[in-house]
């Protein structure tokens, strides 16, 4: 029972799990902000900029850590919050990024 256990323990090495996790939560929030109405947001990270949205307003954001999107998929608002004030997010315009 042990060696089945291990073998599964094994089978993820933990430094993969959480990169893995990352790219889902990335694009689960890009798909999601694909909907936004009302203005348009483009978002830089590490990987790419994807725009989303059109018309109305316009901000721009740039991405610092791997955690926004995890972040945010998890805690919503909060977890965007929370995140900004850790320096995983900047924003041109913030208000604008807000309102958004």
């Amino acid at each position: 029972m042990n060696e089945i256990s291990d073998r599964r323990t094994r089978a993820v090495p933990r430094s993969v799990a959480p990169a893995a996790f990352e790219r889902v939560a990335r694009r689960l929030v890009l798909g999601h902000l694909r909907h936004l109405q009302g203005g348009r947001l483009t978002l830089t990270d590490a990987i790419s900029t994807s725009e989303v949205g059109s018309g109305g307003l316009s901000a721009r954001v740039r991405i610092h850590g791997a955690d926004f999107y995890r972040r945010l998929l998890v805690g919503g608002g909060l977890g965007a919050a929370e995140t900004f004030v850790d320096g995983g997010w900047s924003s041109d315009d913030l208000t604008a990024t807000l309102r958004l």
